[in-house]
């Protein structure tokens, strides 16, 4: 049937079906996104608490050697307190030089 040979009732129903159609085709699309978000969501869940757990863990493992670690630098710092005030001033000093702005 051509445009011109359409009834204005045929018409108006045609209408009535492109409009659902489109509304179902609107509501399909919402739902496939909504299922792809918490897809999304949920790996990101999993994947972040796997990393805070291999970060606690990690942690966990060199606590005790950063405790001798600090334990050391203290004992080493009361033998040679005057080294060790020299060696903070060059640090300083170093990052002071590294970190100013350039103006």
């Amino acid at each position: 049937m051509s445009l011109s040979a359409a009834k204005p009732a045929d018409i108006g129903a045609d209408l009535a079906a492109i409009r659902e159609d489109l509304s179902h085709l609107s509501n399909t699309v919402a739902a496939l996104l909504k299922q792809q978000g918490k897809a999304i969501t949920d790996e990101i869940s999993d994947t972040a608490a796997s990393t805070g757990e291999a970060v606690s863990a990690a942690l966990a493992g060199i606590k005790p050697g950063l405790k001798h670690a600090g334990a050391a630098i203290s004992a080493d710092i009361e033998r040679n307190p005057v080294t060790a005030t020299l060696m903070a001033f060059a640090a300083g000093m170093a990052l002071t030089l590294l970190l100013r702005h350039r103006t």
